[in-house]
């Protein structure tokens, strides 16, 4: 399923060509410098064909993934959630997961969170989603616990601690996880 995205930013592109290794597509966004991919990810497998193992327990260390909300039904729309672990792989050729640095240059360049929140996948709709970011609101998951679905989200950087929070009020920060935590991942092009 294509998506639809009706904003304001003029360099939102269409381009069914970027694909993960399991044939999901994806578009991408020009927001000020920088070119982001508008999906979460949502691969059960690294760019070489390595599978990610879902985990049906307790998160570890080792590598894996979950269903938002622990439930496979919006892996599609929402993505999945993946352990830190996950942070180092390499997925989509061009593409990588976003260094902490690059996480602070999206942050410094939105005003906030509803400017990066699509109105979908929250409990409340006040996003505005004015660059094509199109954040949704996939909670995390710690242990086998789910956590603020639909009410915040999180994105891994590449050092497998810091994450770019977005919350379903105006607040875009930065956290540091435990590394067992399921949250999703958002990549950005080379």
């Amino acid at each position: 399923m294509k998506l639809q995205w009706k904003g304001f930013n003029k360099n939102f592109k269409q381009d069914s060509a970027i694909k993960d290794y399991d044939g999901n597509e994806y578009t991408e966004v020009v927001i000020g410098t920088q070119t982001w991919l508008v999906e979460n990810l949502k691969t059960t497998h690294d760019i070489n064909g390595v599978e990610i193992p879902f985990i049906g327990g307790n998160f570890s260390t080792t590598i894996g993934y979950k269903h938002v909300n622990n439930t496979p039904i919006n892996d599609e729309e929402e993505g999945l959630l993946y352990n830190a672990s996950c942070s180092s792989l390499e997925y989509i050729s061009s593409y990588h997961v976003p260094t902490i640095v690059e996480l602070t240059t999206l942050k410094n360049y939105v005003s906030d969170a509803y400017d990066l929140k699509t109105s979908l996948f929250w409990n409340n709709t006040n996003g505005i989603d004015l660059y094509g970011f199109s954040a949704k609101g996939s909670g995390r998951i710690q242990t086998n616990t789910v956590d603020h679905y639909k009410t915040a989200t999180w994105f891994w950087s590449n050092d497998a601690v810091n994450t770019l929070f977005v919350a379903f009020d105006s607040l875009v920060g930065f956290n540091s996880l435990n590394t067992t935590t399921g949250i999703s991942i958002r990549l950005i092009k080379d």
